[in-house]
């Protein structure tokens, strides 16, 4: 996702350890902006900038507030039915990067795509039988694969 975890220093060594839950919750690490140009991390969450006086994320179309998880400002694309909701509440699966549009994660969607049609095949090749053989298998593989190399 991109979330910032951690801060190392000049020689390498961890100064800062992040931790958040899966909506964006800090719960480990200081976000700042750093005292009189001392320097800090303002970044989190999926790399965004973090208000922490706020406790939101500036995405590049709107903020977002991950105790409520919801965004701050309807959704301009206006896509789906709540126009507030985080990645459908579902940012395990989901991710939207720019405030605008939930996305599949890679590979576990397409993963799932995938184990599901693979499961249907294997289900249309062996409905009349009462147990799975190798050669079922490697049927639907052939199938899924388009054909055997």
């Amino acid at each position: 996702m991109g979330s910032v975890v951690m801060l190392t220093g000049h020689n390498g060594q961890v100064v800062e350890r992040y931790e958040y839950d899966v909506y964006g919750v800090a719960y480990n690490g200081k976000f700042d902006h750093g005292l009189a140009g001392m320097g800090g991390n303002p970044y989190g969450f999926t790399g965004k900038w973090y208000e922490p006086e706020m406790g939101i994320y500036s995405f590049a179309f709107r903020d977002y507030n991950p105790r409520s998880m919801r965004w701050l400002t309807e959704d301009p694309v206006k896509d789906g039915l709540n126009w507030y909701q985080y990645c459908g509440s579902d940012p395990v699966n989901f991710v939207d990067p720019f405030g605008l549009l939930k996305k599949s994660t890679f590979p576990l969607g397409k993963y799932q795509q995938t184990k599901n049609y693979v499961e249907k095949q294997l289900l249309d090749l062996t409905k009349d039988k009462e147990e799975i053989t190798e050669d079922d298998i490697e049927r639907a593989a052939e199938i899924v694969c388009g054909g055997n190399d």
